[in-house]
């Protein structure tokens, strides 16, 4: 069975780290044109500190549904 979180979490670091690397080849090519880079780090800042009101929602424990994934996996359900 797949660890859904965990899969989750694994992609949203790489994505992070994607946009590190970006950033810092940005940083580091301080020779390009000052208003296409600047251009460039705006763009890959967009959106970062964003919540979508869906997930903020989704993002509770739903008893019920983990009751009904033990069950599944037979871990601690009873006999």
């Amino acid at each position: 069975m797949i660890d859904l979180p965990a899969v989750l979490e694994s992609k949203r670091k790489a994505t992070q780290l994607d946009r590190l690397m970006a950033l810092s080849i940005a940083t580091m090519a301080q020779c390009a044109d000052q208003d296409a880079r600047q251009r460039f780090v705006e763009r890959l800042s967009d959106g970062l500190d964003e919540v979508n009101e869906d997930e903020a929602k989704n993002d509770e424990f739903d008893r019920k549904a983990f009751e009904r994934l033990r069950g599944l996996v037979g871990k601690g359900g009873g006999a």
